[in-house]
């Protein structure tokens, strides 16, 4: 019975997760939620305090549960484990969709249809594909916890996966966060509501890189510092190619 909640549990909390980012796309995208498309009229104090605080919550709850002193202060199974950190996760981005406000102004708004609008919109778009597409390129199902819930259905311990570099893994260290980031940021109209939650989610991303890094150099040892000295961290590998190929012309 523990094994078939555990595989239920960790199904469940895969589509909330799932849901949630979801929701935040509609967010970003304006889809259904306003909040970050339109501006409000008027600043509001009590707006302003409600999004940071949405983002103090959301950015608390990935570094805390992601801590060592979390998985040693509750020791779960690596099924439930998992699984929690997903389903809390998947809850906050509802909530960032529930109630996120409005602010007033925009930073930029470009006419509907114009050449750079539509360029904008497609790197957002392509920031998304590479947020998915990157999850399966280290495993899909061991991010979200479905590989942990099925090895304790199936009675086997679960084991991490190996250090691996492929595909976009080669050209920069974290792929996930460079398609966030140019999904938070690349849009025809930023309104003063979105470039918080932008700058917000870009200062936690940046923090969380370098903690997540300092734990795996001890984790993983020189495979991984050997790793992150030849593997630029967020802009990918073929730009600083082409940069150094610039500067070598030009010491020509």
């Amino acid at each position: 019975m523990k094994k078939l909640i555990l595989l239920v549990y960790g199904a469940i909390s895969y589509l909330i997760g799932m849901t949630g980012l979801f929701f935040l796309i509609s967010l970003l995208q304006g889809w259904v939620s306003t909040a970050m498309s339109i501006p409000d009229v008027s600043f509001s104090l009590r707006a302003a305090l409600i999004n940071i605080s949405l983002l103090l919550l959301f950015s608390i709850q990935h570094s805390y549960m992601a801590h060592h002193s979390y998985k040693d202060r509750f020791n779960l199974s690596p099924a439930a484990e998992r699984a929690t950190y997903v389903l809390f996760s998947g809850v906050l981005m509802i909530l960032l969709f529930l109630y996120w406000q409005p602010l007033p102004h925009y930073l930029w708004q470009l006419p509907p249809g114009s050449t750079v609008a539509i360029l904008l919109l497609t790197l957002g778009w392509i920031g998304w594909l590479i947020v998915f597409a990157s999850t399966f390129m280290v495993s899909h199902a061991d991010l979200f916890g479905l590989r942990q819930s099925w090895l304790q259905w199936k009675q086997k311990p679960y084991t991490p996966l190996p250090f691996k570099i492929n595909i976009f893994y080669a050209l920069c260290r974290h792929p996930i966060m460079a398609g966030f980031l140019l999904a938070f940021w690349a849009t025809p109209d930023m309104t003063s509501s979105r470039i918080l939650f932008a700058a917000g989610m870009t200062i936690y991303i940046l923090i969380g890189i370098h903690l997540e890094e300092k734990g795996l150099q001890t984790e993983l040892g020189e495979p991984y510092i050997d790793y992150c000295q030849r593997t630029p961290k967020l802009i990918p590998q073929i730009f600083h190619r082409h940069k150094n190929a610039e500067n070598n012309s030009r010491r020509q």
